[in-house]
């Protein structure tokens, strides 16, 4: 992992409507993308920062969600080789973030349905590898429910997809815990 260089975000779509968040967010204007967490990529800062995507009238907006102190916990290094962190968060922050009382739309509510990709970001913004077979891949699925206990390891595993030249910038696995 390189925190430094490199932005890991974690994306789900929690609207229930089974659809994936894809790399391309940008040409499908994020409306797939309910949250996202994002690791690392601000001068070495590695603690988690939650932004919530939220349709307004000429597309999506944004806003980075205050998260209540210890509903996120953050553990780098957590298979001891440097290329893994661990991410555990109470599902409820994405049932009370919504940005009621600002003036901003209120979103979906969650629905049990989540669909979740991950991807590797750089300092240009540029998404450099996702789950599936990397950024181009929009087959790739990942659905989880919500109501039922489940543990899914290695559902970004890339079997035989180009390595990227930087090992830090490549998703190679994970392991998804749900615990209702």
């Amino acid at each position: 992992m390189d925190f430094t260089r490199y932005r890991y975000a974690i994306v789900f779509n929690t609207t229930g409507n089974g659809q994936e968040p894809y790399a391309n967010t940008f040409l499908t204007s994020f409306l797939n993308d309910s949250f996202a967490w994002i690791v690392g990529g601000q001068g070495g800062i590695v603690s988690p920062t939650l932004e919530q995507f939220y349709p307004i009238s000429n597309g999506i907006g944004s806003v980075i969600v205050s998260v209540p102190p210890g509903a996120v916990q953050l553990t780098t290094n957590a298979n001891g080789q440097s290329s893994s962190f661990l991410l555990t968060f109470q599902r409820s922050i994405f049932t009370t973030s919504a940005p009621g009382g600002t003036g901003l739309p209120t979103p979906i509510p969650p629905q049990a349905l989540w669909t979740i990709n991950v991807f590797t970001i750089d300092a240009n913004n540029a998404i450099l590898d996702a789950g599936g077979q990397g950024v181009n891949d929009t087959s790739f699925l990942l659905s989880l429910n919500t109501t039922q206990a489940i543990q899914i390891t290695n559902p970004f595993q890339k079997a035989g997809a180009p390595t990227l030249p930087d090992p830090a910038s490549q998703i190679a696995g994970g392991t998804i815990t749900n615990a209702p």
